[in-house]
Parts: structure tokens; sequence; C-alpha cells
């Protein structure tokens, strides 16, 4: 896994997950945003960050191929949905 920050976004790229369905892919990225939101909230230097992106990514040799993605937005509460 590989965390990446820029201005408002955070992206998290997985890299050969092994689940093969896309709902798999997505409860995963799900359950990791949900991990991310509690420790961003104790953390004054993810303030800005209103969107987080996950990237499931498939390497072969020194090419990296994308498999799925998924946006979280920031709600007015404050939850990534």
């Amino acid at each position: 896994m590989n965390f990446r920050s820029a201005a408002h976004r955070l992206t998290v790229t997985v890299t050969d997950s092994p689940l093969t369905s896309s709902v798999e892919r997505e409860v995963q990225a799900s359950k990791m945003v949900a991990a991310l939101e509690a420790g961003m909230a104790k953390e004054p230097a993810f303030t800005q960050i209103s969107v987080i992106h996950v990237d499931c990514v498939k390497r072969a040799g020194q090419t990296i191929s994308p498999v799925q993605g998924f946006d979280f937005n920031q709600t007015p509460a404050g939850a990534f949905v």
C-alpha cells in the first residue's frame, strides 16, 4: 500500500490485491477509508483533505495497470462517502 497527499486529496494505492471482484475491492476500500477517517480526525495536518481516492492496481514487471478506483468525498458532517 502506498499513500500520497496533494492539496485536498489523499490517494491510497493498493498493489496486487488478492481480491478478484469489484464488490470485494469496494468493501476493502470502504474499510480502509473508515480507518483513515478515524486517524485523520486526530491529525491537524489532514484537516484540508476533502477527497480520499483509492486506486487498485496490478503490477507486471515494470508496468502498472489500473484495476479499479474509488473516490470518497467528505460530507459537510466530515464523513467520507
